[in-house]
């Protein structure tokens, strides 16, 4: 027997954002929030996303503070229910 396989190989490059992903719904919007330091953090929102789940997308990058996810969550509620519309 030779040596193992490549079981133990590091996760692939990260493309998440880049490549579409099936499971979710067409894109609707991209977020971009800018933190106190001037760094911009853009998200992807797709249809069917909840606030929340953008509100933590946004925090997995650019930590925010509980009142700030708050306003940040309010105001992408705003942009979904816009773009809702007649559904």
């Amino acid at each position: 027997g030779g040596p193992g396989g490549d079981a133990s190989a590091g996760p692939p490059p990260d493309t998440r954002e880049t490549s579409p992903d099936p499971a979710r719904g067409p894109r609707l919007f991209c977020l971009e929030y800018e933190g106190d330091d001037g760094q911009v953090t853009a998200v992807i929102v797709h249809q069917g996303d909840s606030a929340e789940e953008v509100t933590r997308r946004v925090c997995a990058r650019s930590p925010l503070e509980p009142p700030l996810r708050r306003a940040l969550c309010q105001r992408v509620q705003d942009e979904l229910s816009k773009r809702r519309g007649t559904g």
